[in-house]
Order: C-alpha cells, then sequence, then structure tokens
C-alpha cells in the first residue's frame, strides 16, 4: 500500500509540475524542496553530520548555507526531471549548454566507444538526457530503487 501511495504522489508531483512553464516549474519545485528541507529534521540532521565529515574546518552556519543550497539544487532538478518530456532535440539547448561536445564528436568519428564518468553532482540528469536527445543512446548504471512503481515511473 505505500509503494502505491508513493508512486501515486510522485506522479502527480511529476505531471503537475511538468505542465508549467519552466520557470515556474523551477520556482514550485525549489519551494517544495524547501518545505522537505523544513519539514524533514532526519535529512537535515544526515545532511548537516555528513557536511561535518566532509567539510570539518567550515563553521557551522558555513555547512547550514551549503545545505540550504543543496536543497534549492534538489528543487532546480526535480523541475528539469518533470519537464524531461517537453525539451526535444530543438529546444534542449535553450537549457543545456555542451562544453567540450568536439572531444565527443572527435571519438566518434574515430570510431571509439566513449566512456562518461561523472559525479553524482548537478545536473548530470539533465546532460545525460540531453546527450540522448541528440542521437547518443547511453547506458547508465544504477541502483533499482526499493519500490517497483516509482522505478517504473522513472523508467518511463
Amino acid at each position: 500500500m505505500r509503494h502505491r501511495f508513493e508512486y501515486a504522489l510522485a506522479w502527480i508531483l511529476v505531471r503537475g509540475i511538468g505542465m508549467l512553464p519552466r520557470r515556474l516549474a523551477r520556482t514550485l519545485a525549489i519551494a517544495l524542496a524547501w518545505l522537505v528541507f523544513a519539514l524533514h529534521a532526519r535529512l537535515r540532521r544526515v545532511g548537516m553530520r555528513n557536511l561535518e565529515l566532509a567539510f570539518p574546518d567550515k563553521s557551522k552556519s558555513e555547512r547550514q548555507k551549503i545545505l540550504r543550497g543543496t536543497f534549492t539544487s534538489l528543487g532546480r532538478q526535480l523541475a528539469e526531471v518533470c519537464l524531461f518530456p517537453s525539451y526535444t532535440r530543438e529546444n534542449v539547448s535553450e537549457v543545456i549548454v555542451y562544453d567540450g561536445f568536439e572531444n565527443f564528436d572527435h571519438a566518434q568519428r574515430r570510431g571509439r566507444g566513449v566512456l562518461y564518468l561523472t559525479a553524482h553532482l548537478g545536473g548530470w540528469e539533465l546532460s545525460a538526457f540531453a546527450h540522448s536527445l541528440q542521437g547518443h543512446p547511453l547506458r547508465v548504471v544504477t541502483r533499482s530503487l526499493d519500490n517497483p512503481y516509482l522505478e517504473a515511473l522513472i523508467k518511463h
């Protein structure tokens, strides 16, 4: 029952945000991320603990600022993922700018495969999606979600 509830909530969120203009979608998604930040004490504690381990020399206020920025970034990413269906080969360049794409083109012309390695930072989901829109399919290694309904939603 919990998995179905999570799926229904995610479906409403994804479809609802995805119907909005990009600016409004981002504003709403960031507001939702801030709401989660405000209401979910456990996430704040875990985030602060991780930042203490990563940045022991930073002050508590600096780590709090980083954590708030992380939630803002997550909100932006939520909006972009929800907007994926509206992006096309023709309009994706309005959202993402490739830097160094000539390196990929060069490797392709040589008939060689290309292996991308990326940290789990920033808009990597959007860059992978944009790359596939340019006609270059990607394979991504992930762990399946615990909720099979959400897993199906993401793969769709």
